[in-house]
């Protein structure tokens, strides 16, 4: 005698079609996963570029910019220099508080870092001067006059200045005063002008550089207000 099928309850069928719709689904959130990975791998050999920002106006002399594997490591360059500031760090913003780690920090994209100065306290500054040859004939050396308005550091030629290095001089210019000269003077004191100077120079000119090196060509000045000694500005790091 056939046996005859007991109809299947819909609460015993529930239970088993959820499990494979759940199945079902993990499965097909499993492949998406993985497509998704696999969209956004990087390629070992993507390089990005890695510039640095002196972070304030008219700076020059950034580090070069370096080229970067993906998750590659920044090599720190020589810490830069500003007058009248220290440096404190490099960061990815320009104000930024948080360093840039160069140990342990990696590059996922093209990236600029930003260095962050702190203000120093000094008031006075000091600056240098590197004197041609000619002006070392007879033993001559150099003098600083600085000036603002009818006030002036000493009475012409000025002050004389201290060696430091080589043909390199130093003078600790006072806050109040903007306008200096170099002049050219006898190594004896009291020190007499050697008919030697340079244009008028004042902080303003020098920015964030604190070295005036005068130039080679010679230069008398022989009580002509045209006949002074032209010169760039750098930067003299002290040791």
């Amino acid at each position: 005698m056939d046996k005859i099928m007991k109809p299947i309850k819909l609460t015993t069928l529930l239970p088993i079609i959820l499990f494979s719709f759940a199945v079902a689904s993990c499965n097909g959130d499993s492949s998406d996963s993985l497509d998704s990975n696999s969209n956004t791998s990087v390629d070992s050999n993507t390089t990005y570029t890695v510039t640095f920002n002196l972070n304030y106006e008219g700076a020059q002399g950034a580090p070069m910019s370096q080229t970067i594997s993906y998750l590659g490591f920044v090599t720190e360059p020589t810490e830069p220099v500003r007058i009248g500031y220290d440096f404190e760090h490099w960061a990815t913003t320009i104000n930024g508080t948080i360093a840039w780690n160069f140990a342990s920090d990696t590059v996922t994209s093209d990236l600029t870092l930003f260095a962050i100065w702190i203000e120093t306290e000094v008031q006075d500054r000091v600056f240098y001067v590197d004197i041609p040859e000619y002006w070392k004939i007879d033993g001559g050396t150099v003098a600083a006059y600085a000036w603002e308005g009818e006030s002036h550091n000493f009475e012409w030629p000025g002050i004389k200045m201290n060696n430091v290095a080589g043909d390199v001089y130093a003078y600790t210019l006072p806050e109040q005063y903007t306008n200096f000269i170099f002049v050219r003077v006898s190594p004896n004191e009291p020190i007499v002008d050697w008919n030697a100077q340079t244009a008028d120079l004042n902080i303003m000119q020098a920015g964030n550089n604190n070295l005036y090196i005068i130039g080679e060509e010679i230069v008398w000045h022989d009580d002509n207000p045209a006949n002074v000694c032209s010169g760039t500005w750098s930067i003299y790091l002290a040791s």
